[in-house]
């Protein structure tokens, strides 16, 4: 009889062990592992295998390379665990202790086992505030793991716009290099055999200096603005623009320069000056993640309070418990009585009211309530912030948007200037310095007009980053 009671024992031992480790095996955990920045490189970025590049494709590199980002997976996952294993104090609890007892005289060991469920009912600082607030606590990371994905974004658009813009202005460039270098060349010559002004030499002197410093800042600025895609699309390779041919060999090193990208943008041609400003504003206020966050930070503040609060109130839990064991007779007899096997099985209501706690729960209270005022002040500075910057993004778009408007202009002037000087000089009024000055003048208004469109893009993404990057239509 008592060997099957010690199987019975076993059993249930073995089997608590088994659920215990399945348990373990079975527990949801991230599926993303770590991976460094090689790994990335070869496995997760297919540009190895790309001519060209988008906006959108670059921003997608971005967020797979970026290790912050992962982090908030892993920060977003342990919340979601928080949250359950808080909740779980709802859960039934069963736990159960035996023992194996042998006594002199004794044929066999008498096993007794023993035990116990509990189930809370009430507790108004239990599992479910503390639930609520673990999920709040989530919420915020999440808020804060988009506004840094926006934030990458941001850096990304920014980012490409500039190489895109150096890829368009590579071909003017060189354009403007070419006429640059004929029309000084020209002056040059007339300056010797003294054909023209020493006023106009000294200027066209000044002007060709002034050029060629230009085409020297446009090659660094290549460099530039291609190490500042690479670093924030991660690094997964090392960028070439298609397109962008060097004049001089010292701007480019080419042992780094592996993979060449075509970058492929267009203008959306939306024109965000069409509403007013406080229609932006409103925007930036119902998709700003920091305020989110600050309303979920006070609400978080307010469940500490409720916390407190209700750590004061009483607790009401039940119990069962069962059990069964041998009573012994005198070990120093000669002869044992003979014992016999009793069970037990006790139901209990337990009920536990703190009356005084040494005003600990006041002092949380009282706490949790200046953390809660301190929030909310938070967020008025945040709302002002916000406001700041939705109304500086939006004049210094209007500003560009103006400033682009008069490059259009010069543009076309240029190019009606120089129709002009072509038909000039076919019927001899004008010399090639003339036509070559006229061809020049518009390769660089052509320069800054590219100059201005982007400024005028970037500022437009200045203002969609301003505001959320909420969607909203523009009629």
């Amino acid at each position: 009889m008592e060997i099957h009671y010690i199987k019975r024992f076993i059993v249930i031992v073995l089997s608590t062990l088994f659920f215990n480790l399945q348990a373990k095996r079975n527990r949801i955990l991230p599926s993303i592992k770590p991976q460094n920045l090689s790994e990335i490189h070869l496995e997760d970025v297919p540009l190895i295998e790309k001519t060209s590049l988008t906006m959108d494709e670059a921003v997608q590199i971005a967020y797979q390379n970026k290790p912050d980002l992962k982090a908030y997976q892993y920060a977003i996952e342990e919340g979601k665990m928080r949250s359950k294993q808080a909740i779980s104090g709802y859960y039934p609890t069963l736990s159960m202790s035996g023992n194996l007892n042998q006594t002199r005289g004794q044929s066999e060991p008498d096993l007794n086992i023993d035990f116990l469920a509990q189930q809370l009912v009430l507790n108004f600082a239990g599992p479910i505030e503390q639930y609520r607030k673990a999920k709040k606590v989530t919420q915020v990371i999440e808020y804060q793991s988009e506004r840094d994905k926006k934030n990458i974004r941001h850096e990304v658009e920014k980012a490409f716009l500039e190489c895109w813009k150096v890829q368009q202005q590579n071909t003017a460039v060189r354009s403007f290099k070419k006429s640059t270098d004929s029309g000084y060349e020209k002056v040059e010559h007339s300056n010797k055999l003294d054909l023209v002004d020493k006023n106009d030499w000294l200027k066209a002197t000044a002007d060709n200096a002034q050029s060629l410093s230009m085409i020297d800042n446009y090659y660094e600025g290549v460099m530039i603005s291609q190490k500042k895609l690479e670093f924030f699309m991660g690094q997964p390779v090392d960028l070439e623009i298609a397109g962008v041919k060097e004049i001089d060999s010292r701007y480019v090193n080419k042992k780094f320069h592996k993979i060449k990208l075509n970058l492929l943008w267009e203008d959306d041609n939306k024109d965000l000056s069409a509403k007013p400003v406080d229609f932006y504003y409103n925007i930036a206020i119902n998709n700003r993640d920091e305020l989110k966050m600050a309303d979920k930070t006070i609400a978080i503040a307010k469940d500490d309070i409720k916390l407190a609060q209700g750590s004061r109130l009483p607790v009401i839990s039940v119990s069962f418990a069962g059990g069964t064991w041998k009573s012994f007779g005198d070990p120093t007899q000669e002869i044992v009585p003979a014992k016999n096997r009793q069970n037990y099985q006790t139901v209990s209501a337990n009920f536990s009211w703190p009356i005084f706690d040494g005003l600990q729960s006041y002092y949380q209270e009282s706490a949790s309530h200046a953390t809660m005022l301190k929030e909310m002040l938070n967020k008025e500075q945040a709302v002002q912030a916000v406001k700041f910057d939705v109304e500086r993004a939006y004049f210094a778009y209007i500003q560009s948007q103006t400033q682009f408007k008069a490059k259009n202009f010069d543009l076309t002037r240029a190019k009606n200037e120089l129709d002009l000087k072509k038909q000039q000089f076919k019927i001899g009024i004008i010399s090639q310095v003339d036509l070559d000055s006229a061809k020049t003048d518009w390769e660089k208004s052509n320069y800054t007009w590219l100059d201005s469109k982007i400024d005028l893009e970037t500022k437009k993404q200045d203002l969609l980053f301003a505001c959320g990057y909420g969607e909203f239509n523009i009629e």
